[in-house]
């Protein structure tokens, strides 16, 4: 008998390869991280002699301001209790300059208003009778583009007139009251942000009727705050904070 071969073949099974075990690696902090920030060096002594008398520049101007303000409130609040009456008030204007030529020029002057004019429109003004003009001199006033820096001399200058006519305050009040409109603010804001410091300054020497005139601010200040829909109202209301926020 022939042997039976088989044919089976077997098929050998491949060996599974054991990945290679990935040594751990261990989390090492920088030495960077470790070390403690550096300690910023101090300024230049220069640059703190200059910050000490940037200091006591600013303290000593806010003082003078606060002194001088204080000294015109009392000087305008002795002016409404001391008042003159109608013929007294009559008596002391006759002695005083009317001329039309006079006049008129001056007026216009107070309309380019600068601290360099500001003694010789107060000797003009002194040497003037200006009770048929009141109107057309708080016009004036009002409507003058000023400049920061002029701005207390157009408060003293509103102040000696309160001082002298009655009917001042209330004329210059009303006057105001055209030019600060919420409708028209937008239309020239270099000029607001001047006006409104001046019309605190104002209120706060009591040259302006207080009850009415403090109202008619808050309707102002509200009027930029609502209508500021691209904050370009806002250089002007941090100013208005900056500069009469402590009043």
């Amino acid at each position: 008998e022939t042997p039976t071969i088989s044919t089976e073949v077997k098929v050998e099974q491949p060996i599974e390869s054991t990945p290679p075990i990935e040594e751990s690696k261990t989390n090492e902090t920088p030495i960077e991280e470790l070390l403690p920030p550096p300690v910023p060096e101090p300024p230049p002594e220069e640059n703190l002699d200059l910050i000490r008398q940037q200091v006591t520049t600013y303290f000593t101007e806010r003082s003078d301001r606060l002194k001088q303000r204080q000294e015109l409130l009392e000087q305008n609040l002795l002016a409404e209790k001391t008042r003159l009456n109608a013929e007294q008030q009559q008596a002391a204007m006759t002695r005083l300059d009317s001329s039309i030529k006079r006049i008129p020029p001056f007026i216009k002057r107070l309309r380019t208003l600068t601290e360099q004019q500001r003694d010789a429109l107060y000797r003009d003004m002194q040497a003037l009778n200006l009770t048929r003009y009141i109107s057309e001199v708080a016009t004036a006033l009002t409507e003058a583009k000023l400049k920061m820096t002029d701005v207390w001399t157009s408060v003293q200058m509103c102040s000696l007139l309160h001082q002298r006519y009655p009917d001042f305050s209330m004329s210059l009040y009303e006057n105001w009251l055209k030019v600060l409109q919420k409708e028209t603010l937008t239309d020239n804001l270099s000029k607001v942000r001047v006006d409104l410091r001046l019309y605190a300054e104002l209120v706060t020497v009591h040259v302006l009727p207080i009850n009415q005139s403090i109202n008619h601010l808050l309707t102002i200040l509200n009027a930029l705050m609502n209508n500021d829909k691209d904050f370009s109202n806002l250089t002007i209301l941090i100013s208005f904070c900056r500069l009469c926020g402590e009043d």
